[in-house]
């Protein structure tokens, strides 16, 4: 048989109170756990370089791995791609920028000892950079 304490109104009410909290307790935990695993990206601002393509690693007729860009001061700098696809940039337009000297500008972010590209573009021309899509 139940005791007079475990069926007061104010019984039920101090659970309800105390599963709420515990409810609230763990929706911040796991919010701040969510918030503290946020990507460089969002921390490090975007770095760009311009120059040629010297080299290019592919993966498919669609996607590369790397490419290797050399600005005109002689700084040589090897990019990659974290998997990412750039519609406007495949293999082959980024093979044409190879062959025909063509200036590409590399928005890029450090992440450990690799440069990721975030977006690709011509260099020779004003158009806003497309980024990659994952």
């Amino acid at each position: 048989m139940r005791s007079q304490r475990e069926r007061s109104p104010s019984f039920f009410l101090n659970k309800i109170l105390l599963l709420f909290g515990m409810l609230v307790l763990g929706c911040v935990t796991v919010a701040q756990v969510g918030c503290s695993d946020t990507t460089d990206e969002s921390i490090e601002a975007h770095r760009r370089f311009t120059g040629i393509v010297t080299n290019l690693e592919t993966r498919t007729l669609l996607e590369f791995e790397s490419i290797t860009v050399a600005s005109e001061a002689g700084a040589v700098l090897d990019f990659d791609a974290g998997g990412r696809r750039f519609e406007e940039f495949t293999p082959a337009h980024v093979r044409e920028h190879m062959v025909l000297g063509d200036l590409v500008e590399v928005t890029y972010r450090l992440s450990g000892d690799t440069l990721l590209i975030i977006s690709l573009r011509d260099a020779s021309d004003g158009s806003p950079a497309p980024s990659g899509s994952p």
